[in-house]
């Protein structure tokens, strides 16, 4: 249904008794009358749950319409945790309360019984001091209170905004917790752009899984989160260094001026990044000779092209530059006109025997 969660009648605080979760020193607890869902855990001075994180009864959208979860029917002992049988309208549902780790709280449900659900969402009570960091890679704003966030791997040129390509459905909050949405689903978080009061997280898919991450330091936060979905590897020393980049290298010569100005300055650059176009086209893995074997005057100094890619790597190299070239997961049927000489504005060369052989989606 269009426009779900809009119009969802959220209960933002908590009522009644509650069934308890302990894992020292944090508690998870869950209303018996209206299925509100809390962590509390100390605050920075060391206050025994003096920091609790709230969050609303979910919500679900069926093919007749938005209903919201209700009271707890009955619960059983688990491990790390409770099973809980809560209503959910005229339905039931069963849905687990545990502690998947240290200092992790997840709630997620594992049988919808007769409802047919087709998205899923939950909202918490905010303060406009409360800011929002996270979301994986965004082009618009570090603190993203105030705005909606869509959980959507985009491949958007030019001015990107709300689009990236590595998304990630999580925030940190400087009210010391976190909150994951466990789905590869699309998603949208709205950090009080609807309503002042309130986020609410939106999973465009018939699931619900999340995990509230506690601190209360946010450091702690951060490394409880990666502990749970896992590190990357150290990257190399090389990484950490000065990288060379430019949109578009209209030239061999000037690729030779930016990395000889580096090396001339004393700046101790270690990488040079080749952004689209390098190719003929998109994605033809082909170096346009055309574009580098051109030579270019700069500043009244003239720069010569290469005669081939190898000799553009080993100029790169004996620069002390690693190279790394722009590339994305699909070949082109058609090209944008970078105006840049040698460049196939049409189907790229490689793209017929990928569609012989069935390798696309």
């Amino acid at each position: 249904m269009a426009g779900f969660p809009d119009g969802v009648p959220w209960a933002l605080q908590a009522a009644g008794p509650v069934l308890t979760v302990d894992a020292a020193p944090l508690q998870a607890r869950i209303s018996r009358t209206t299925g509100h869902i809390q962590l509390a855990g100390p605050d920075l001075s060391g206050t025994a749950e003096a920091n609790v994180v709230d969050l609303s009864p979910p919500a679900v959208l069926t093919p007749n319409g938005p209903v919201l979860f209700g009271a707890v029917i009955s619960s059983t002992p688990v491990a790390n945790g409770l099973s809980v049988r809560q209503a959910v309208g005229d339905a039931q549902i069963e849905a687990n309360l545990t502690f998947a780790a240290e200092g992790v709280l997840r709630y997620e449900v594992v049988d919808w019984g007769s409802l047919e659900p087709l998205q899923t969402a939950i909202a918490g009570p905010t303060s406009a001091q409360e800011h929002f960091f996270g979301f994986g890679e965004k082009f618009d704003a570090l603190d993203q209170a105030g705005n909606v966030v869509d959980m959507l791997t985009f491949d958007d040129p030019g001015t990107k905004h709300d689009h990236s390509y590595k998304v990630a459905p999580w925030f940190i909050s400087t009210r010391g917790y976190g909150f994951h949405l466990d789905s590869s689903a699309e998603s949208s978080f709205d950090m009080r752009a609807g309503a002042a009061d309130r986020f609410v997280v939106t999973n465009r898919f018939p699931t619900l899984r999340i995990n509230l991450v506690y601190g209360p330091a946010l450091t702690d936060v951060l490394t409880r989160y990666t502990g749970l979905t896992g590190r990357p590897p150290l990257p190399p020393p090389w990484a950490f260094g000065p990288w060379i980049s430019s949109d578009i290298w209209r030239s061999g010569g000037e690729v030779r001026y930016a990395a000889t100005q580096y090396g001339d300055r004393g700046i101790p650059a270690s990488v040079f990044v080749f952004d689209s176009p390098w190719e003929v086209a998109y994605n033809d893995f082909q170096w346009n000779m055309t574009q580098f074997g051109a030579d270019a005057t700069i500043d009244g100094v003239h720069y010569p092209g290469f005669a081939s890619p190898a000799e553009m790597m080993q100029f790169l190299q004996s620069n002390g530059l690693k190279v790394i070239c722009w590339m994305t997961p699909f070949v082109n049927v058609s090209s944008d006109d970078e105006n840049v000489a040698g460049q196939n504005l049409g189907q790229a060369a490689n793209y017929a025997d990928g569609a012989a052989k069935g390798a696309f989606v």
